[in-house]
């Protein structure tokens, strides 16, 4: 479980939250479980660690910018891929735009609700399942022989795609110091 932190701020002494968010001490609050920040990620927040090292600091924004590569081809590789795909799983041209679509769909319904999810469990984890998640709906996908099969594998791997995009921003900012931003 996590642990508050307390800063003085203008003569009061404030509350520092999950989000950074300031709360007044004697605030009417719910805290519930995996709602505050680890000790290393509070400390982050509360100043004390700005950013990565420099060498760090390069790897780190290299990977995410690979993998939000590898998330715009995707995408984009697929409408590419349609024909080829439609005949290969014997359906109509018109049949295999859905694997756009479902990806797409589900893309946009859970970028929000995993941002939230990221407050709670930690941006680096959510961005860790996504990988995982994202990567193994590929295979699947790969091996995908109907078209039922391969828009629930697609619809899978867009979850991990859209939780891979919705803490890259806020990753990229964990990654520099705010005098670098």
């Amino acid at each position: 479980c996590g642990s508050l932190h307390l800063r003085w701020a203008s003569g009061k002494a404030d509350l520092r939250l999950i989000l950074g968010v300031n709360l007044t001490v004697g605030s009417p609050v719910n805290f519930e479980p995996g709602e505050l920040k680890r000790e290393e990620e509070a400390s982050h927040m509360s100043g004390t660690s700005d950013g990565l090292p420099t060498p760090r600091r390069y790897f780190a924004i290299l990977a995410l910018s690979l993998n939000l590569s590898l998330l715009v081809i995707d995408s984009t590789i697929l409408s590419v891929a349609l024909p080829n795909i439609a005949r290969d799983l014997g359906v109509d041209a018109a049949d295999a735009v859905a694997t756009v679509t479902v990806y797409q769909l589900v893309l946009v319904m859970t970028l929000l609700p995993l941002s939230g999810l990221a407050a709670r469990v930690g941006m680096k984890r959510l961005y860790r399942w996504g990988q995982i998640l994202f990567c193994f709906s590929a295979g699947v996908c790969f091996f995908a022989e109907s078209l039922p099969f391969l828009l629930v594998a697609r619809a899978m791997q867009s979850l991990g795609a859209s939780a891979m995009m919705c803490v890259t921003s806020a990753l990229v900012r964990a990654i520099y110091p705010s005098n670098r931003l």
